[in-house]
């Protein structure tokens, strides 16, 4: 059969052959040498599949069927497609993925099933699709995920179960996931991890846990993420952080503490964080900073000291940071500046702003003032001052 009589055939099956000439002419449509390699089959509002809807298309690797209005998947819709690659089921209305209906999929290596309504994944569920290296299961109903889910998934590199109602993670969730690379837990109710649940994962770079409950991190929770580069961890109720919690993480480049429950940050907890370009630390209602709090990051970049209860600064605080270029210190209650702020001379970026008592009655410095401008204006205030004593 020639691979227009197969889509034909197909759009038939599901009474959508008015759709013939849009889907074929899809971006994600591809045909090669008469054989049908893409399908698109996004926005059709289908609401059910039957079981022999691909029936004859083995040569496809690519299945869009997102957007859709499809409740459940027949164990046997897939039979055919013993060579797709990519599966697309986003925004479907699912309530379940079978174990069935993945079983035929064994070269599958992209899963997206994100905005449905999955509750539960079953045990086996991947338990014939060992290549899959991209799954994403975002904003779905999931609360607690068997700790067998990921084990067949040795390959996995990207994996997103952000926005469910996940409360845990098994201490063994992830114990086949050497390989893996991004992890997001976003936006979940976590209340606690456990110490070692990341251990396996020594080729992390990139791990999301904002906008969930911790409370605490137990101090072995990011050992052997020696290769992690970003790590958010906004938006939680974390009130104190275990020493040598950061120990391992020589790599980190970007470190996201916003809108927690600090009252002190240990300089101590930051010693090995060399590299780091990106520090945030706002919104966790701070009186002070250490003065050494930033003295071993030297290649900072960015800065976020917003949204604290800061007066002021100390002396040297900004001694050890000549690279910064972005700093925030928005919503605090600052009355000064520190001297070593006019050293920073790669700085481009600010906002002071809603600090009344620092430029209480001169509208020019508030909201990302002009650097250079500014730093000559405490100069010449810092000399007027020490000429009149």
């Amino acid at each position: 059969m020639q691979a227009e009589e197969q889509l034909s055939y197909v759009l038939t099956k599901l009474d959508r052959i008015e759709f013939f000439e849009g889907i074929l002419g899809s971006s994600d449509t591809l045909i090669v040498e008469n054989r049908l390699e893409r399908l698109d089959l996004s926005y059709l509002r289908l609401e059910n599949l039957p079981p022999d809807t691909f029936e004859g298309l083995g040569s496809l690797k690519r299945l869009q069927l997102n957007s859709n209005l499809i409740e459940t998947l027949d164990s046997q819709v897939f039979a055919s497609l013993t060579n797709l690659e990519h599966l697309n089921l986003t925004n479907s209305l699912l309530t379940e993925i079978k174990v069935e209906t993945l079983k035929p999929l064994e070269k599958l290596t992209l899963l997206k099933a994100r905005s449905n309504k999955i509750r539960q994944l079953d045990p086996d569920v991947f338990s014939s699709c060992p290549h899959l290296d991209y799954v994403d299961l975002t904003n779905n109903l999931l609360t607690v995920i068997d700790a067998g889910v990921f084990k067949p998934l040795a390959q996995l590199v990207w994996l997103n179960l952000s926005r469910n109602n996940l409360v845990t993670v098994a201490p063994d969730q992830f114990v086949s996931q050497s390989s893996l690379q991004m992890l997001d837990l976003s936006i979940n109710q976590l209340l606690e991890l456990p110490e070692d649940v990341f251990s396996p994962l020594k080729n992390l770079s990139a791990l999301a846990l904002e906008h969930n409950e911790l409370t605490n991190l137990p101090n072995g929770v990011f050992s052997r993420l020696g290769r992690l580069t970003t790590l958010n961890l906004n938006y939680n109720i974390i009130y104190s952080l275990e020493d040598g919690i950061f120990d391992d993480l020589e790599d980190l480049l970007e470190l996201l503490l916003e809108f927690n429950a600090y009252s002190d940050l240990n300089p101590s907890l930051f010693i090995n964080l060399k590299k780091l370009d990106r520090f945030s630390i706002g919104g966790n209602g701070l009186i002070e900073v250490h003065e050494k709090l930033l003295v071993n990051m030297p290649k900072l970049r960015t800065l976020r000291l917003r949204n604290n209860k800061l007066e002021r600064l100390p002396r040297t605080f900004f001694l050890h940071t000549p690279e910064l270029v972005d700093l925030a210190l928005n919503d605090n209650m600052m009355l000064e500046l520190p001297p070593s702020f006019v050293d920073l001379d790669k700085l481009h970026f600010f906002n002071f702003s809603d600090n009344p008592d620092l430029f209480p009655n001169d509208k020019l410095y508030k909201n990302r003032l002009e650097v250079k401008k500014y730093q000559d204006y405490l100069r010449m205030k810092s000399v007027t001052k020490s000429r009149k004593i």
